[in-house]
């Protein structure tokens, strides 16, 4: 499996601090593959993630590792999941770390449209129109 291009193959020299390829759980190679396009914007900000069938296939993995490598990834507020699918997180509190302290009330605050402001500008002119 390609997912980590830049680890070496077999097992490490010691005293290197990383261990052999194949210690490492498939869903955490397949996590850090997809936060390293995250963090490069090859996924750009606001962006659909392709399916997890897809993705399963691009890394060679079960669908239910996938699974686990985005729930990973949504933990870490680097993807948001819809019933439309999995986008790249934009906004002030997308990144990992606590949630910036809110002003406003928890029950006051907007939801954040996954696909970012201008496809909920979209969808709220092509439900009006």
């Amino acid at each position: 499996m390609a997912v980590l291009d830049s680890a070496p193959s077999g097992d490490e020299l010691p005293g290197s601090g990383r261990p052999p390829e194949e210690e490492v759980p498939r869903y955490l190679r397949v996590a850090a593959e997809l936060r390293d396009a995250l963090v490069r914007h090859a996924l750009a900000p606001g962006g659909r993630l392709p399916s997890e069938r897809s993705l399963a296939q691009r890394y060679h993995v079960n669908r239910q590792t996938v699974r686990s490598a985005l729930q990973l990834l949504r933990e870490e507020r680097l993807v948001v999941t819809d019933r439309r699918g999995t986008f790249a997180a934009d906004g002030p509190g997308s990144g990992p770390g606590p949630p910036p302290p809110s002003r406003a009330a928890p029950s006051a605050a907007r939801p954040v449209f996954p696909g970012g402001p201008r496809a909920a500008e979209a969808l709220v002119r092509a439900t009006l129109g």
